[in-house]
């Protein structure tokens, strides 16, 4: 798959494929994308969701309601 990210915004991108969900058979279709393009990064967001949990309570030490329910902040990689 290509790399979309360094592409100026307003460039479009263009994808055409084949439609099998109609009743009147097979259409070609083209979708257009408009860019600017930005990849997420959901490990990042879960780390700053968590330092927000972490403002709330105070992080004193007492279990938050997260905890309680079972679930753990997820280890921070490199």
């Amino acid at each position: 798959m290509e790399d979309f990210r360094d592409r100026p915004a307003g460039c479009t991108v263009t994808k055409t494929f084949l439609a099998e969900t109609l009743l009147g058979g097979p259409e070609q279709r083209t979708i257009a994308y408009q860019g600017p393009f930005v990849r997420l990064d959901r490990e990042e967001d879960y780390h700053v969701a968590w330092a927000c949990f972490e403002r709330e309570r105070g992080d004193d030490g007492h279990a938050p309601p997260l905890q309680n329910a079972g679930i753990q902040r997820p280890p921070k990689t490199t």
